[in-house]
Order: C-alpha cells, then structure tokens, then sequence
C-alpha cells in the first residue's frame, strides 16, 4: 500500500512539501483562472462567424469533444481535490509540530490554559464522561495546579488566572506565551477554512464546465426564455456572437449563484440523471455548502440555516456560536465531495456518449477509486467501485475489477465478514488468471494463490511489475515465494531502489531554476519569428546593439 504523504519520518517529507505547496498553489490559481479561460475560449468561437461556430459545435458533439470535455474536466476535479487531501497532511503535520514546539518552550507559562481548557472539555463532554474518568481528569488539574503555586493560582470555576504581585516576568511570560498559541491556531483555522472554501471552488470548477458544454453543444436552449439588455450592454457588443456569448455566461453564473442544492438540481435536470447515490449524501453536501457560505459571509458562525441542517444531521449548535474545524472533517468532506460530483459528473456523460464509449467513463472512474484505495480511503472505493460494477453497458473485465476493489476495501478495512459470503460464491473457474488470483488472495489461499502465479506468469496473463504494486496482492507479496516467482521469470526487484537525499535537493534546485527561466502564467506570450521575417528582425537587433555602443562610446568621450 502507498504510503501517505507526511506521515513518516522521512527528511524528504520537507522537500515533499515544498512541492506540493506549489502544486497546491498552483491548483487554486488554475481554479480561479480556468473559467476565465473557457469564457475567452466561448467569446472566440461565437465571435468567428457561423460556420465557425457550427463546425466547432460539430466538433464539439463528436465522440473525442464529448469524451475529452468530461474526461478532463473530472480529472482536473480530482486532481484538484488530491492536492488539497495530500497538502492538507503535510501542513497539519508541520502546524502540529510547531503546536508541540510552542508546548515545550512555554510549558509553564501554558499550564494554566491547559488546566482551563481540560477542564471545560471534561465538563462539557457528550455523552458525559464517567465518575471514574472526571476524577483522574481532577487529579490531573490538582497536581498540575501544585506544580505552578504560589505564582500562579487558577480557578475552574470563574475560568481566570492569577499571578502574584511579586512575579511580573511571569505575567509577561504567560501573555507571550498565549499569544503564540492564539497565532498559532488562528494559523490552523485559517488554514482549514481556505481548504474548504477551496474544495468548493473546485466544485463550481467543474459544474460549470458541464452547464457551459451542454449550452454551446445545444445553443438553441438559450432561446427557451426571454432576455433583456441594458443599453449600456448592447452598446459592448460588437455583433451578436457576442450577446450571444454574454448570454452564456449569465446563464452559467445566475445558475452557479444559486445553494450546492440547486447546482446538482440544475445538472439532474439538464442531463436527465437519477444520481440516487446522493440520496445518503444529500444532507452532508447541504452542511458543507452551508459552511463555506458562513465561511465567507459570517466569520464561520451559525445561522439559522446553517443550525436547522445541524440538527437534522444530530449536532447540537446555537445561532453565533463558532462552527469549529476538525483534521477528520476535512478529510471526510473532500471524500464526499469527491464522490458525490464525480459521480453526478460522469453519469451526466454516459447519458450523451455513445454506449461503446462507456468503457472509458469506467476506465476513469477505475482510475480514480484505485487511488483512493491506495491511500485507504476505502469508503470512497467502495461508492465508486459500485457504481462501475452497476453499469451494464461496460465489458465484464471491467465491472470484475470494480468488483473485487469493492470487496477489497472491505477486507483492508476489517470489514470483511459482511461481504466474505458473497465472494466464496464467486466462479472463478471461467475467469482468467487475474481474477483467479485475486480471488485467492481475498480468502488468503496462499498454496494456492502461488501455483496459479507460476501458470499466469507461463502465460503472460498477468503484468509482473504491477503485481508488485497491486494493494489485492499486499499480503500475498510478504511471502518468500512471490518475489522467487518473479525472479524466476526474469523480473527484476526494483522496490530496493530509493533515490538519495542528495539527489531529491538536486532536483528541488532544477525545479526553480527551471521556473525562473519559464515564462510567468500570466505573461505576454513570446513573439513568433518565422524563417522569412528571421534576417530583418536579426538586422533590427544589430542595429540597435549598434546605436548602444555608439552612445556608450559618446559617454566616455564627454567624461574626458
């Protein structure tokens, strides 16, 4: 299984994430700046006349338009979402050793607001805490109290610290000391708003490049209603692709305006999809548009709104009060996130594909839960992994595969009893190697999981080098005889291999002087000299280093 980026104590995790921090970056500028993009790209093509337009509607329609406008559009989405998972685990990971590191320099200036903090915790627990608990909670607090009078004296029950009159340096200390901790988890709220905001973002991302490809491929939709321009709008206008192309756009944003309710409402709608897979994800998406909106409006405290869907979903939250932000919640809203839109997304795109076209949408969809398996996030294989296996209109390779990532997310999550009964019932005699052996790496059938390795390796029915790699085959693989099996085909162990620290530096130092040398993203692009304009633009140059010595040679002389 991969491991999870910054979760060892691997030195390269700080190089790690450096990169990823510009990937992350990168990420969100390319969220901001992709829409602006496909609407330079929409005013082009309404703006070069109409049969132009058409014949980029007819591209558009064809099966590598459709596929590549889906195809990518999911992907980017994903990606997006993995970046922000993986540079989620890499920055909480570095706040948290700083949160450790302010602990240990200023632990006695901190104890009090331990103290307080232990204490509110244990008072306000749900469910309560046991008699047994709160007492070894209270003689935690006395002994910590002991350990810091007569300087400083700490009431429960008023919450308030008091410093003797004669320790003034230890008032000071204890000021400083809360003021790093206050910046330090401001750092941390801060840090988990923007990823939530993020992950929104990422969503509007890719609804609206589903809603502007079904408008330009079906542009008579727009004509379903009345529009009004203002004088001023008309008076922008060069021609009418361009009201046409500014129609568009409004459509898009009056449609992208709305709840993350009524964007899933707007795509069923349009696409004429079911998603029934949102029915037990409908109330989590409402929670997690709802806080972003108060996020963004309302300093991240509760509305109204926003406690009617928490008391649906079983938490208690008063209107003002601070919704906090927990490491596990994030996680858990970029799985649903991820599932929920990938999901709607991809049944959007087999409702206009050709039926022998489905077989990529499983490809992508496989490529996506084969991820999340690997970084075990099992749930999120398992929602993806049955909505593939679901679809009749894709080969049985691929629906098997769903199928076995489906029951493996199981086992890995020590949930194998509940669906142990239906692979037994499997019949793998008809199924070729692969599935065999995956079969009998499930039920842990090692004797006969390896006789079959040797037939399927005689017969090239299964790929050495990925067999290394395969989570199905993770226990399999700790037995002497697999690695023998593959040695004794001729297949090298490349798993010993790991590159130096040295060379990962080396590589970091390449990568800036690479971005250093290439042009910023928003720069001007580079000016085109074909081979026939070449020996006038290289006889500007020469005249204009020319007239540069002339006149530095004018400086010296009026120097002597």
């Amino acid at each position: 299984m991969a491991q999870r980026p910054g979760t060892s104590g691997d030195p390269r995790d700080l190089l790690f994430s450096v990169v990823l921090s510009r990937a992350a970056l990168r990420t969100c500028r390319n969220n901001s700046s992709y829409q602006e993009e496909a609407r330079t790209k929409t005013t082009r093509s309404t703006s070069e006349g109409p049969s132009n337009a058409a014949r980029q509607r007819s591209a558009l329609m064809s099966d590598d338009g459709l596929n590549d406008v889906f195809s990518d559009s999911i992907r980017r989405f994903s990606n997006a979402l993995s970046t922000l998972r993986q540079y989620t685990q890499t920055t909480e990971a570095h706040l948290q050793k700083e949160h450790t590191k302010l602990f240990k320099e200023n632990s006695v200036a901190l104890l009090p607001s331990i103290i307080l903090d232990i204490n509110r915790s244990a008072t306000q627990a749900s469910p309560p805490l046991t008699e047994d608990v709160l007492k070894e909670v209270k003689n935690a607090i006395d002994r910590a109290k002991e350990a810091i009078a007569p300087l400083i004296v700490v009431d429960e029950r008023s919450s308030s610290i008091t410093v003797a009159r004669n320790a003034p340096q230890v008032e000071k200390a204890i000021a400083r000391a809360m003021e790093s901790l206050s910046t330090n988890r401001q750092k941390l709220t801060m840090f988990r708003e923007a990823t939530v905001v993020m992950s929104v973002s990422s969503v509007e991302v890719l609804l609206t490049e589903i809603v502007r490809f079904h408008y330009r491929s079906h542009p008579s939709a727009l004509d379903e209603a009345a529009h009004h321009f203002t004088y001023a709008e008309l008076c922008n206008f060069g021609d009418i692709s361009d009201a046409k192309a500014f129609l568009l756009e409004k459509k898009i944003a009056d449609t992208m305006y709305g709840s993350m309710d009524s964007w899933i409402d707007f795509i069923k709608s349009l696409y004429n999809v079911r998603a029934s897979y949102l029915d037990e994800m409908s109330l989590k998406l409402k929670e997690v548009g709802a806080r972003r909106n108060l996020i963004v409006h309302n300093q991240g405290r509760a509305n109204a709104r926003y406690v009617a869907i928490a008391t649906e979903l079983g938490n208690k939250v008063e209107v003002g009060q601070r919704i906090p932000l927990s490491r596990g919640y994030l996680f858990a809203m970029l799985d649903t996130l991820e599932i929920s839109f990938v999901l709607l997304a991809a049944e959007a795109w087999s409702r206009v594909c050709a039926k022998d076209e489905k077989e990529k949408i499983a490809d992508l969809i496989g490529f996506i839960s084969y991820r999340a398996l690997t970084e075990d996030r099992f749930d999120a294989c398992m929602s993806l992994s049955k909505f593939v296996e679901a679809d009749k209109d894709i080969s049985e390779d691929a629906r098997l595969t769903a199928r076995f990532n489906y029951w493996l997310s199981f086992k890995l999550s020590n949930r194998f009893k509940s669906v142990a009964a239906q692979v037994q019932k499997l019949d793998v005699d008809t199924l070729n190697f692969k599935f065999q052996l995956a079969w009998l790496a499930l039920l842990d059938k090692a004797d006969e999981f390896f006789a079959v390795l040797n037939d399927a390796l005689k017969v090239g029915q299964i790929d050495a080098a990925a067999a290394r790699d395969w989570p199905i085959f993770r226990e399999m693989r700790r037995d002497s005889r697999f690695e023998k099996a593959l040695k004794s085909f001729g297949v090298p162990d490349y798993s010993s291999e790991r590159i130096s620290n040295a060379d990962l530096m080396r590589l970091l130092a390449l990568e800036r002087q690479v971005e250093k040398a290439a042009p910023a993203v928003d720069s001007a692009p580079a000016t085109i000299v074909t081979a026939a304009a070449r020996p006038a633009v290289q006889a500007t140059r020469r005249r204009t280093l020319a007239k540069k010595a002339r006149g530095s040679r004018q400086l010296k002389r009026q120097k002597r």
